[in-house]
């Protein structure tokens, strides 16, 4: 198994957020719970990265390389990027 992309990931820590850490903002209004109609704390929630999706159509392999397509989402902020990465096998 090898870890692609986690929460801790560089690239991870300029897309998503951390309370107190980053400049990133939400420019919407403020969500509101259905069943409280209190404010959601979404604004104090660490966010994550999840579900990758992969996209079969562009895998390419050779010289040993295998290149990987997929999209992946944000929470907070909700974001989908499509992403990258290349496996090479070990000799």
């Amino acid at each position: 198994a090898v870890r692609v992309f986690g929460p801790d990931n560089p690239w991870a820590l300029k897309m998503v957020h951390r309370p107190g850490e980053d400049p990133i903002r939400r420019s919407v209004d403020e969500v509101f719970r259905f069943e409280t109609n209190e404010p959601s704390d979404w604004k104090d929630q660490r966010g994550i990265p999840y579900g990758p999706m992969l996209i079969d159509k562009f895998t390419s392999g050779a010289g040993g390389a295998v290149t990987l397509y997929f999209t992946m989402s944000t929470w907070n902020p909700y974001e989908v990027f499509l992403m990258k990465t290349v496996f090479t096998a070990e000799r």
